[in-house]
């Protein structure tokens, strides 16, 4: 029940003022509890995103993707459930999506496409220039949390939602992963 923060620089920076970027968060992950969820990898800019291990004993991504002060959430998670005390490299992306028009989530486990989902909330009208920063009430956070691996960092500082289990060869991209590029760091 460690966790670690992660100092942010402009080169971490993944949103780069107000508009999104593609990116894509990789670990190997080895949960040692279920029931509850459970934060791996979660970015420090008002919970821009976060991989976890969830209740149904499932790996997700979720973005916020709401307007500051709400809480809301997109988030996709994989399709099969895993046992604890098993590694799995888990890879969520975050990237535009032409077919959709609108912003994709993608998560792998073990270089394996277990589930995509398009974001459903504001950022997918702010990107397509349905409505602007002002008009959909999203903004630049103006707190600083630092990017936490093993814990969620809520906005009073305090750390929840504590990892129980190894984390392993953390990595944030500042693009999105290819299926094949998956596929060959889990090989």
């Amino acid at each position: 029940n460690d966790y670690i923060d992660v100092s942010q620089t402009s080169e971490l920076g993944l949103f780069g003022g107000l508009t999104p970027k593609e990116y894509s968060v990789e670990a190997w992950l080895r949960p040692e509890e279920d029931g509850r969820e459970m934060v791996a990898v979660y970015s420090g800019w008002d919970g821009e995103f976060q991989l976890v291990y969830n209740p149904n004993k499932q790996f997700a991504m979720a973005v916020h993707s709401g307007p500051k002060g709400l809480d809301l959430w997109d988030g996709v998670r994989s399709g099969s459930t895993y046992t604890k005390g098993e590694w799995h490299h888990v890879v969520g992306t975050y990237t535009w999506s032409v077919d959709t028009d609108a912003y994709q989530l993608k998560i792998y486990v073990d270089g394996e496409l277990q589930g995509e989902a398009p974001l459903t909330n504001l950022m997918n009208a702010v990107a397509a220039g349905k409505l602007t920063m002002a008009q959909s009430g999203l903004s630049v956070p103006d707190t600083y949390h630092p990017p936490t691996i093993g814990a969620r960092t809520e906005k009073s500082g305090q750390r929840t939602v504590l990892w129980n289990g190894t984390i392993d060869e953390v990595a944030v991209y500042n693009r999105a992963l290819l299926a094949e590029e998956v596929k060959n760091r889990y090989h």
